[in-house]
C-alpha cells in the first residue's frame, strides 16, 4: 500500500503524458507510482473520489466559454468526462475499472466493488481527493468545519478539518502468509439525511454487522477500531452510540486519524483501511490527536497519548460514513 499527503499547487512538474492532472489527479498519480503499480500485467484499478477535479472542470469550462479558445470548447466534454480515470489510463499496465462516488465513504465502496470482482489476479483500489472550492463550501454550509482544529471524540469537539491525500492498496487473491487480509466488508445506505448521519446509526450498525458476518467472526473477536471520527458533534456521537450497541460490555480501543491528517473526503475510508491493516500488522493502534482533551464521548475507549498494543490474532475494524447516508465497515486480520 502507499499513501501521500497533500501537495502544493505547482503543476509544472507533471509530465505532459500524465493525462488531465489537477490536484486530485496529481495525488492519485503519485500514490500509484509510489505503490509501484505500473507493471507488465493488465491490473484493474477501482477508483474513488468525492468531488474529483471540480476546480479543474470549472476552469476548463470557463475557458471553453471564451470565444478566443474554440478548441477547448470542442474538446472539453470528452476531456473531462472523468479526469481521475484519465490519470490511470496514462500509466502502463493499469486500466480504470470504475469510479465510486459515495461521498466520504467512497474509498470503502470502491474496495467493496473490487472484492466482488470474479476475475483472477491482482487488483488495485485507489482513492484521492484534494482541496476544492466546492468541497470547502459544502462542508461550511453544512456547519461541519471546526472553529479551532479537529478533536475527534472529545467532549469539546466542534467540527472537522478538511485534508487532502490519496491512498492505493493492491489486493491479491493469493496473498502471502503474514500479510493483512480483508476478512469482511459491509456497506449500507440509510438515506436518512443529505448531510447528517442517521442519529441512531442504523446504517452504520448494519454495515458493521454485515462485515462481521462476512468474516464469520463475533464482535468480541475484534481487537481495535479505526473509526471515521470526524470531530463533528453528530458523527462522533453516532459512532459511539453504535459501538455501545454492538459491544454492550465495552467496545475495543478506538482511534481516529483525522486529528493528524484532516478529513481526506473520498480517500478517508480507504486511508482508514490502510491504517487498520498496519495496526493489525504491528499490533499497535495509533493514538488520536489531540492527546489531552477535557473528556471523551461516552461509550468509547479512545486511544490518546501513546499507541495501544493490540491482542495478537484479533482483527481490526475500520469505518467510513458519507453524506447521503452512505456507511461502510471493513474487518482486517490474518489468514483464518
Amino acid at each position: 500500500m502507499a499513501a501521500v499527503p497533500g501537495l502544493a499547487r505547482d503543476l509544472s512538474l507533471v509530465p505532459k503524458d500524465a493525462g488531465v492532472v489537477g490536484p486530485a489527479g496529481r495525488l492519485l498519480r503519485r500514490v500509484l507510482v509510489s505503490l509501484d503499480a505500473a507493471t507488465r500485467h493488465e491490473i484493474p484499478v477501482h477508483l474513488a473520489t468525492n468531488h474529483s477535479e471540480t476546480d479543474v472542470i470549472e476552469a476548463v469550462y470557463r475557458a471553453a466559454a471564451d470565444p478566443a479558445h474554440p478548441s477547448i470548447g470542442r474538446e472539453a466534454p470528452a476531456l473531462l468526462a472523468e479526469p481521475i480515470m484519465d490519470v490511470v489510463q496514462h500509466l502502463p499496465g493499469l486500466w480504470p475499472a470504475e469510479t465510486s462516488y459515495a461521498a466520504c465513504a467512497s474509498g470503502l465502496y470502491a474496495a467493496f466493488l473490487a472484492l466482488l470482482e470474479t476475475a483472477p489476479g491482482p487488483r488495485i483500489v485507489a482513492a484521492a481527493d484534494a482541496l476544492a472550492q466546492m468541497g470547502i463550501a459544502g462542508f461550511r454550509r453544512a456547519g461541519a468545519i471546526g472553529a479551532d482544529g479537529c478533536r475527534p471524540f472529545s467532549d469539546d469537539r466542534d467540527g472537522l478539518l478538511i485534508g487532502e491525500g490519496a491512498v492505493a492498496i493492491r489486493l491479491d487473491t493469493e496473498g502471502e502468509n503474514g500479510l493483512p487480509r480483508i476478512l469482511g466488508l459491509g456497506v449500507a445506505c440509510d438515506a436518512g439525511h443529505p448531510t447528517a448521519p442517521d442519529a441512531e446509526g442504523r446504517g452504520l450498525e448494519a454495515a458493521i454487522r454485515d462485515a462481521l458476518a462476512r468474516a464469520d467472526v463475533t464482535a468480541e473477536d475484534v481487537g481495535g477500531l479505526v473509526l471515521h471520527g470526524t470531530g463533528t458533534v453528530a458523527n462522533d456521537a453516532t459512532e459511539a452510540k453504535v459501538c455501545a450497541r454492538i459491544w454492550p460490555k465495552g467496545a475495543p480501543p478506538a482511534t481516529s486519524i483525522k486529528g493528524h491528517v484532516g478529513h481526506c473526503m473520498g480517500a478517508a475510508g480507504l486511508l482508514n483501511l490502510a491504517v487498520a491493516a498496519e495496526a493489525w500488522r504491528r499490533r499497535s493502534l495509533p493514538p488520536t490527536w489531540p492527546a489531552n482533551v477535557p473528556g471523551d464521548v461516552a461509550g468509547l475507549d479512545v486511544v490518546r497519548g501513546q499507541a495501544r498494543t493490540l491482542p495478537r490474532h484479533h482483527p481490526v475494524l475500520a469505518t467510513a460514513l458519507g453524506f447521503g447516508g452512505a456507511n461502510a465497515a471493513v474487518l482486517v486480520g490474518g489468514r483464518r
